[in-house]
């Protein structure tokens, strides 16, 4: 079966009597939808920032077909990390790509576990961090250590808890 999940599904698709088609609008916690699906399909045309969702998909090793645009957000290339599609028939083709061969499945997933692994573990979010409020701060005021308050809060974020996968794997 296909599953929608979303927010604000429109009525003119949700009226379609379809018994492969199952609709969830409003979803607190994906995880159900996660564990069962093969792939994530996301078909977003327009988009600010990171696309989580995604993210949370290929942590739980799931092969995306998403547009360029999300992409071209994430930094992934189209083909390495997930498939990319900008037409209904792009995404059709994509989508049976990846229920037809095992090896492309395969071989997507793993390297979005890999760039999600490398991309969203704590010491790259750490890393990002104290960038971010090096630049941001520059010559802030400073602690009597001689660093911003902040700025060494960063630094340490994440504690043990830090040096686990973002990722977990299933076959």
């Amino acid at each position: 079966p296909i599953v929608v999940a979303g927010a604000d599904i429109p009525n003119r698709l949700t009226s379609f009597d379809d018994a492969t088609i199952s609709w969830h609008s409003h979803v607190d916690d994906l995880t159900p939808l996660y564990e069962d699906a093969r792939v994530f399909v996301a078909p977003t045309r327009y988009a600010a920032g990171i696309s989580l969702k995604i993210i949370e998909a290929a942590a739980r090793g799931i092969p995306i077909v998403s547009t360029s645009l999300v992409a071209d957000q994430l930094g992934w290339d189209g083909g390495v990390e997930l498939l990319t599609a900008d037409s209904p028939t792009g995404f059709a083709d994509a989508i049976a790509s990846l229920y037809a061969d095992r090896a492309l499945w395969l071989r997507l997933r793993e390297a979005a576990l890999k760039k999600v692994t490398n991309d969203y573990n704590a010491a790259a979010f750490r890393l990002a961090l104290s960038s971010a409020l090096r630049t941001s701060l520059g010559a802030g005021a400073e602690s009597s250590r001689g660093r911003p308050a902040l700025l060494r809060a960063a630094e340490t974020a994440g504690g043990s808890a830090g040096d686990r996968s973002a990722c977990s794997s299933r076959d």
